[in-house]
């Protein structure tokens, strides 16, 4: 008797209880000839900062360097630009020393007031200030003593209102142009009764 041969859907419910078992059938030659076909991953897009997809990032992440470079070099130059500003006020203050008050003088020529002299020293390094002091103490920005720098401006005042103006020239002392009978100066602050103001022009 030749041997019985198992019906097809038999072998096929014992190979599937074989696989379900954790078993491992023998690969049929035709299958065990043929290489796993390798798998290639594909291409993830990189999220950028807005959220989209794409390599687009990189280019963004580059502009916002270069813009961010472009501003601190602004600033730089900004700062600069004020330094030397700062420098030719006090250059300007000193030329002037020696020269006679005289009230309502606004000239080298016949003598200044306290805000004639100031607005002149200005004038000379391209900034315009108004005519008297309270009205140049009114167009400063106010800052503590701490940070004063050679060539913002000190107001003398008493009980709030503004008397004098003058140039601060560091180390606690100004140039100004005092009283009748005494001429341009540095002299030491003598009041504790002082403003201190920055003109929009030196500022950062």
């Amino acid at each position: 008797m030749r041997p019985s041969r198992r019906p097809a859907a038999v072998a096929a419910a014992l190979a599937a209880g074989l696989l379900t078992a954790g078993l491992v059938l023998p690969a049929s030659p035709a299958t065990a000839a043929t290489p796993a076909a390798a798998t290639t991953p594909a291409a993830v897009a990189v999220p950028r900062a807005d959220g989209s997809g794409g390599s687009g990032g990189s280019a963004d992440a580059s502009a916002a360097y270069g813009r961010a470079e472009q501003a601190a070099s602004r600033a730089q130059a900004r700062a600069a630009a004020i330094r030397a500003t700062r420098i030719q006020i006090m250059v300007e203050a000193a030329r002037l020393a020696g020269i006679p008050y005289r009230a309502g003088g606004t000239s080298p020529n016949t003598g200044f007031d306290c805000s004639g002299f100031t607005s002149y020293v200005f004038r000379q390094v391209g900034i315009s200030l108004p005519r008297v002091s309270r009205d140049q103490w009114a167009s400063t920005t106010p800052i503590p003593r701490s940070q004063a720098k050679r060539g913002d401006m000190v107001f003398f005042h008493s009980g709030g209102r503004v008397y004098h103006a003058a140039i601060y020239a560091g180390g606690g002392r100004v140039w100004h142009s005092p009283r009748t009978g005494d001429v341009v100066s540095r002299v030491p602050i003598w009041s504790s009764h002082v403003f201190f103001g920055r003109v929009p022009a030196l500022q950062p």
